[in-house]
């Protein structure tokens, strides 16, 4: 298979979980008559976490599709953005989305994992102090735990939502 094919390929792949990704936070937002589920539902998290998810395998899957090479990350967007050397990519991920679309994008992706939310306290240190849609994590002004599932309302879900599906349908058909 030849290079070009290779990465053509490679960006559908891409393009096809970030579907998956995005039908099952659908799935998850809604109950099964479709409608949203109700604000105190446990689960938002889930659709903030695919939402994410699905971002970023556009994203990816686009960066390949346009032959651009990037670091291994969850945090796609937040490199596009503080990355000197990713002021190019910037450039054009903001022409393709606009500029709302890209700050919900990267409102999303902060939600996700990442070893800077980490705790420093060396009796803790597996301890998260960021919120995010997978573990629990400490809000230190509290001196209290959280967990996601009781975390994110249906709003922060409908926006991660709405922006992922227009994410995809913009970066897998330019």
């Amino acid at each position: 298979m030849s290079p070009r094919r290779l990465r053509i390929e490679h960006a559908s792949a891409f393009f096809l979980q970030a579907q998956a990704d995005l039908q099952f936070a659908t799935h998850i937002y809604q109950d099964s008559s479709g409608k949203m589920r109700d604000n105190s539902h446990p689960f938002f998290c889930g659709t903030m976490a695919y939402s994410q998810q699905a971002i970023e395998k556009a994203i990816k899957g686009f960066l390949i599709k346009k032959g651009i090479v990037f670091p291994f990350t969850h945090h796609i967007l937040k490199w596009c953005y503080e990355t000197r050397s990713a002021r190019s990519v910037r450039a054009l991920l903001g022409r393709q989305l606009g500029t709302v679309l890209f700050q919900n994008a990267l409102l999303t992706e902060r939600y996700a994992p990442s070893v800077e939310a980490q705790g420093r306290d060396g009796r803790y240190s597996y301890l998260l102090t960021g919120k995010n849609t997978e573990y629990p994590f400490l809000i230190p002004s509290r001196n209290r735990i959280e967990i996601p599932a009781d975390t994110f309302s249906s709003d922060e879900a409908q926006v991660a939502l709405k922006a992922a599906r227009r994410i995809l349908q913009i970066v897998s058909t330019a």
